[in-house]
């Protein structure tokens, strides 16, 4: 009799957590689903996106659930990763020294020219304030120094992404 009890109740609670997986895991799909209709193989910011989606509910279940030893810890850790990728993605790099370049060297033209009997344009770019070919020389010589700290300030940031998620991926489980 006591066995018969044993195993009607061991069913009844494998039945219970197939059908609560079940359910856990048509959830978990369709929360997804926003992010893989808007999902693109081409292009390197589809794979930040769906890693940030995938850390923001990794923080979210750690903290949540308070389940790992270091739950907090680790989510100041994991929240500090997705404002990493939302910077790489935003790419609001040098804002500052770009807008003072602007300011110094004014709006930038576009100067068309045919090539090729009309088959193709030439497009060269000219900032509205540069006037002498010294002007040019100096407003692109700002303009590469520039565009060289916000390579450097976004690859630091992939680099600091990347080196955490190394160094402690293994420990971000329940």
């Amino acid at each position: 009799m006591v066995l018969a009890s044993f195993l009607s109740k061991s069913w009844y609670f494998k039945a219970m957590d197939y059908i609560y997986r079940f359910f856990f895991r048509l959830k978990t799909i369709f929360s997804y689903v926003k992010l893989a209709w808007n999902d693109h193989d081409y292009d390197w910011v589809y794979l930040m996106l769906v890693l940030q989606y995938k850390l923001k509910r990794m923080r979210v279940h750690f903290v949540k659930h308070n389940i790992v030893e270091r739950a907090q810890e680790y989510g100041v850790q994991i929240k500090d990763l997705e404002d990493t990728i939302e910077r790489i993605l935003d790419g609001n790099y040098c804002a500052q020294e770009y807008a003072s370049h602007y300011a110094k060297w004014g709006k930038i033209t576009f100067d068309r020219e045919s090539i090729m009997g009309g088959k193709l344009t030439r497009i060269k770019l000219r900032m509205s304030n540069v006037k002498t070919e010294e002007d040019e020389n100096n407003e692109r010589e700002e303009h590469f120094k520039i565009m060289e700290e916000y390579e450097k300030q976004k690859t630091n940031d992939i680099k600091k992404l990347f080196d955490t998620m190394r160094d402690n991926i293994q420990n971000w489980w329940d």
